[in-house]
């Protein structure tokens, strides 16, 4: 939506980490299908997470770690692990984890950034993953749906730089997901997958099925400022938890921090 952020998805498609994506749309409730407003979709090449691994493929990223603890001394900080990985040693930290996580981590570090972090409040989502051997016999590639225990039907086959293996993500609205929080991930897989079907009038079996939970999928109540940085302690954060519940935002909020840390070097 900003001509900052369309410049920078153009930058990411012409390195190949983001491609346009065209999916026949329609509108799906209980009782029909209709066509939505057409919208501009962007998706990660080959995958999701191909954008993230060339954003940091200059980069010395750590993957895999959880960080249990921050402190700091006049040198700078230290940050702690849950595992045997060796403690990490810098000069500042930035915090982009969401806003529940920031909340804890940096309860005794920087109390003032925890509570903002603690204002903010993410929404989940169950996600269900399914693989078959042949295409579905169903007119769309994507459903935003109504009335149903689905925000979106995404038929992730249709993307750029996908297999041909016929796959499906099905997004669970966050109603539905704050209800069954708590399940196992079976028990969710069952029970949405036979929604599917049944909304659908589907008797494919997949051949693959998984459900994954995103605890904090979706900021629903965003933090007042973009960002924020102590200069004093050198120590911030940003996130999609400060504006709102889009790509752009987290973006957005990054930028903004990211240009206050260029302006204090």
């Amino acid at each position: 939506h900003s001509t900052e952020f369309a410049q920078e998805v153009e930058l990411w498609r012409e390195a190949g980490w983001v491609a346009a994506w065209q999916p026949r749309t329609i509108q799906l409730n209980p009782t029909r299908m209709s066509d939505p407003a057409e919208t501009s979709w962007y998706v990660g090449t080959p995958g999701m997470n191909g954008l993230i691994k060339g954003l940091a493929q200059d980069c010395d990223a750590r993957f895999g770690v959880r960080i249990q603890s921050l402190s700091s001394d006049d040198y700078g900080w230290t940050l702690g692990f849950e595992d045997d990985t060796p403690d990490f040693e810098c000069d500042g930290v930035v915090c982009a984890v969401p806003a529940e996580q920031a909340a804890i981590l940096l309860q005794t570090a920087a109390p003032e950034l925890a509570q903002e972090a603690a204002l903010a409040h993410a929404l989940p989502c169950w996600a269900l993953m399914l693989g078959f051997e042949k295409p579905l016999s169903l007119p769309f590639d994507l459903a935003i749906c109504e009335d149903m225990p689905f925000a979106k039907l995404i038929r992730n086959t249709s993307k750029p730089g996908r297999n041909d293996l016929e796959s499906w993500v099905l997004h669970a609205t966050a109603e539905w997901s704050e209800d069954h929080l708590e399940w196992t991930a079976d028990d969710v897989c069952k029970t949405l997958l036979e929604s599917f079907q049944s909304s659908l009038n589907l008797t494919d079996q997949p051949v693959v099925a998984a459900a994954h939970r995103w605890r904090y999928s979706q900021i629903a109540k965003p933090a007042a400022a973009p960002a924020a940085w102590d200069q004093d302690w050198r120590i911030g954060t940003c996130g999609d938890w400060r504006i709102g519940p889009e790509i752009e935002h987290a973006w957005l909020s990054g930028r903004v921090l990211g240009e206050r840390l260029k302006s204090k070097t």
